[in-house]
C-alpha cells in the first residue's frame, strides 16, 4: 500500500522542525501516498556509543536489540524496532541562524547507528534524504553531515530536501514540495521491488 516513511528530527529549535513536519507532511495531501511516521528525538537521552570491538554484542535476528548499551532510558533501547521496521527514511533538522535555542542529538544519534551498520547493514538499500528547514544565511550545511552519515550504512541517497527560509517565511517551496513527491514516488518504487525481490527467494 503506501510507504512507510520514517521523519526522523534530530535538531530543532522552538519545536519549529516538528510545527513544519506536521503542516506539510503529516496533515497535507503527502499523507494520502505515504505512511508518515515522525520521531521526534532533539531532546531524547542516548547514551553514547562506546565502539565496543564486538559490535553486536551477539549473533541473531536484526529484529531484536544487540546493541550492549540496555539502559532503559535509551532511545535506541526504546525504538529499535520501529526504527528498522522503515521503508524509507527521512532524516530531519531545523537550521537557523542563531543557534542559542537549539537542541540537537544529531552526532549522538548517529554514533549509535554503528551497531545497526556491523548488523550486516540493517539500512542497506533504504531510501534517505536530509530534510532540513534552514534560515537564509545560516552556515551549518546540515544536509551535507547528514549524507555523509548515511552513505556508510550502504542506504540509497536520494537528494536533500531543502525549505529555505526568510524571516519564518518559505522561499519556492514548491520547489521543495516538488522533492518531496519525487521522495515518496521513489519510495514507493523501491519499497515493491524489495517485495517482489523478496518473494522470489
Amino acid at each position: 500500500n503506501k510507504p512507510k516513511i520514517g521523519i526522523i528530527i534530530l535538531q530543532d529549535s522552538k519545536e519549529k522542525a516538528k510545527e513544519y513536519v506536521e503542516k506539510y507532511f503529516l496533515q497535507s495531501k503527502f499523507s494520502n501516498k505515504a505512511d508518515f511516521r515522525m520521531f521526534y528525538f532533539p531532546d531524547a537521552y542516548i547514551k553514547r556509543c562506546i565502539a565496543c570491538t564486538a559490535c553486536p554484542t551477539v549473533v541473531g535476528s536484526d529484529k531484536k536489540y544487540r546493541c550492549i548499551i540496555h539502559e532503559k532510558e535509551d532511545l535506541f533501547v526504546q525504538h529499535h524496532q520501529e526504527l528498522i521496521d522503515l521503508d524509507a527514511m527521512l532524516i530531519c533538522g531545523y537550521s537557523p541562524r542563531n543557534f542559542t535555542d537549539v537542541k540537537s542529538t544529531y552526532q549522538a544519534f548517529m554514533e549509535r547507528t554503528r551497531y545497526l551498520r556491523r548488523s550486516d547493514y540493517v539500512y542497506s538499500n533504504l531510501l534517505v534524504a536530509p530534510l532540513v528547514f534552514q534560515e537564509v544565511g545560516n552556515r551549518e550545511n546540515l544536509q551535507s553531515r547528514i549524507v555523509t552519515s548515511n552513505i556508510r550504512h550502504h542506504t540509497i541517497m536520494h537528494k536533500p530536501i531543502i525549505f529555505d527560509l526568510h524571516k519564518d517565511q518559505f522561499i519556492d517551496i514548491d520547489h521543495s514540495l516538488e522533492s518531496m513527491e519525487n521522495f515518496i514516488s521513489t519510495a514507493s518504487k523501491l519499497t515493491a521491488g524489495r517485495i517482489i525481490y523478496a518473494s522470489s527467494l
